[in-house]
């Protein structure tokens, strides 16, 4: 199993079954969203530098190095554009069609899981439920599955580029 995948199935031993009474204690809660965002940040980080750096064991130290270069803020504002459906003047020649709903909507999850981690982990005043933690997790897997549908193709090769080089590229422009 990849990081991502363990990163998501840890989430579920977090919380307990819908059976069992109880509630997790709010630094349990917290873990789980912030969590939930990095399985999917995980998940984005290692299609790309796989892409870029190639998925042979031997190019494993290489893989490393590619995904150290990814920024959260920098993929978040990335990830806005595409959940509006917009593209920036530059990478608008290079996809013949419209980005897909699958595609808007992983970036939508990306973002919305990274500031529910934000609340999670720096505002000291919040104090999640384990609603919010289930619907983190709901969300993740919902962009696992939306992954699966797009990975591979020509907007998804597109999209993984732009989440480590477009605000690069827009701070020259």
């Amino acid at each position: 199993m990849s990081l991502p995948q363990n990163l998501l199935a840890l989430c579920e031993t977090m919380l307990p079954g819908e059976t069992q009474r109880g509630r997790p204690d709010t630094a349990t809660l917290k873990r789980c969203i912030s969590t939930a965002y990095y399985a999917v940040f995980s998940l984005l980080v290692h299609a790309a530098s796989s892409m870029l750096a190639g998925n042979s064991a031997d190019r494993k130290e290489l893989r490393g190095y590619v995904a150290r270069a990814f920024g959260h803020n920098e993929m978040a504002e990335t990830c806005k554009g595409f959940a509006a459906g917009g593209l920036n003047k530059g990478l608008k020649p290079c996809l013949q069609s419209a980005i897909s709903t699958d595609l808007k909507d992983i970036a939508a999850t990306f973002r919305s899981l990274q500031q529910s981690r934000h609340d999670a982990d720096c505002n000291i005043l919040q104090k999640p439920k384990k609603t919010d933690a289930r619907q983190a997790i709901q969300d993740a897997e919902r962009g696992f599955k939306l992954w699966e549908n797009i990975k591979g193709s020509e907007e998804a090769r597109l999209f993984l580029l732009a989440l480590l080089l477009d605000e690069r590229v827009k701070k020259r422009a």
